[in-house]
């Protein structure tokens, strides 16, 4: 999984909360070459830590809907979003999208995933989140 302190540091941050060994380091990457930093961890308390007072940077948490541990993805996120004082964005990943769809998610990913619905919607918030003081990254 990735770190927070990596030479990303500086650009919109992307929270992956993931449990799939093989899935988080592929999306991860995926994200980090759209010019994002993405922080891939297994739990919101690892976010959480690894981030600190950087927190505020991340734009979005992409988050899967089942996890195999005791959080679901909406309490992974409502977490962060307690520790960070607001809500982010997220989009849940899952191979269920009525399941996500009765845990009220508007912002579905099914699984396989599609790399450029990804994008877009990671786009669209770095768009509207992304600070004015910062370089805009290039996507």
């Amino acid at each position: 999984m990735q770190n927070a302190s990596s030479s990303s540091a500086g650009r919109p941050v992307v929270i992956l909360i993931e449990d799939d060994n093989r899935v988080a380091p592929a999306l991860a990457m995926l994200i980090e070459d759209w010019g994002y930093e993405c922080l891939a961890v297994r739990n919101p308390q690892s976010a959480v830590d690894q981030l600190g007072a950087r927190l505020s940077q991340a734009i979005a948490i992409v988050v899967d809907l089942s996890r195999n541990d005791a959080f679901t993805g909406r309490r992974s996120a409502e977490a962060i979003d307690d520790a960070l004082g607001s809500t982010l964005p997220r989009i849940i990943t899952t191979n269920e999208p009525a399941l996500a769809r009765t845990h009220g998610y508007a912002d579905i990913l099914t699984k396989p995933y599609d790399p450029e619905a990804l994008r877009a919607w990671l786009s669209d918030q770095a768009s509207r989140r992304w600070p004015a003081r910062m370089a805009t990254p290039t996507f």
